[in-house]
């Protein structure tokens, strides 16, 4: 369920960074709004993403 989640963010992360290149409103302040976005994401895939993803004896199962 997480590894959706995550998955879902990232691509609501890229689908709203694609949106402000194409409209043209991608400037140096955004992107440091969507630098620090990155590094959330990129941390809470090592916080809680791959230890769950290891330790998850369900993923086995499918």
């Amino acid at each position: 369920m997480i590894e959706r989640l995550y998955i879902a963010l990232w691509g609501i992360y890229l689908i709203a960074i694609a949106l402000f290149l194409a409209t043209g409103m991608l400037n140096a302040l955004t992107g440091v709004v969507f630098g620090f976005i990155l590094f959330g994401l990129v941390f809470m895939g090592m916080i809680s993403v791959l230890p769950h993803w290891a330790t998850h004896q369900d993923r086995f199962n499918h």
